[in-house]
């Protein structure tokens, strides 16, 4: 893979690249991903930046990710160099490529709260009126980042919230949402409210020994600390597909 990224003269995507090398196209992400990236980036001395991704090093040798989308579900509107996109038409949703983000003048909101959500269940499931709903799935990249920053830019009076899971995970995407957009977005449905609902005693879910160190880690850290605590203390965690399922009155 390293002989293939010094001599590869042209874009290909990534599972392209894994077929001209290994004749699979899923091997190089399984098994080698991190690993190539991180040997790439120490041969030309050139470590990974504030939010920036450790595989972004493989774009300088023309090796990329299939294109991102931005999803979005409620009141947007997005306005275009040549067109405006209206998403509450749409009412499961509608994205479009992270390509279009240059050609981006203005965005709009009609509604008075922004949400980005963890999961693509609970972005497809949330129903309430006045919520400008964007779908992360996971970390946001660094084209979601991009898209919120001029959010903000053009929406500032607007109440920024997040919603994840209830685990150490959920917690560090918030954390880098936060950190790299440089904007506060509060937790949504994410306290220890839910932790003692009865509706969602079932669903809750025992911690591991790797879930537990995890949290220790943000044992000290607002605006986690509460959870966290309750959390250590039961020794469980908690999905936000069946706190999203309840709240939009299922």
């Amino acid at each position: 893979m390293l002989d293939f990224l010094q001599s590869n003269p042209s874009y290909v995507y990534v599972r392209e690249a894994s077929m001209q090398v290994y004749g699979t196209s899923k091997y190089f992400e399984q098994k080698r991903y991190e690993n190539i990236c991180s040997i790439v980036r120490e041969a030309i001395q050139q470590p990974v930046k504030d939010n920036e991704k450790n595989d972004e090093i493989l774009q300088q040798f023309y090796v990329t990710s299939p294109e991102q989308d931005i999803s979005l579900k409620g009141d947007w509107v997005v306005e275009f160099s040549d067109y405006v996109l209206d998403a509450k038409y749409f009412t499961g949703g509608i994205s479009f490529s992270a390509k279009e983000l240059a050609k981006i003048k203005r965005i709009i909101l009609n509604a008075t709260q922004v949400m980005t959500i963890e999961n693509k269940t609970a972005f497809y499931r949330f129903e309430q009126n006045d919520y400008a709903v964007m779908y992360l799935g996971g970390y946001a990249n660094r084209y979601q980042l991009q898209f919120l920053k001029q959010v903000y830019a053009d929406n500032k009076e607007v109440h920024y919230w997040h919603f994840g899971d209830i685990d150490a995970g959920g917690f560090l995407i918030h954390q880098h949402l936060c950190d790299a957009t440089q904007v506060k977005f509060e937790l949504f449905s994410m306290g220890v409210r839910e932790l003692r609902n009865p509706a969602y005693r079932k669903c809750l879910v025992d911690l591991s020994e790797n879930d537990i160190q995890r949290l220790k880690g943000l044992a000290d850290v607002q605006p986690y600390r509460e959870v966290v605590a309750e959390m250590l203390k039961r020794k469980v965690k908690l999905e936000q597909e069946i706190i999203c399922w309840k709240i939009s009155g299922s």
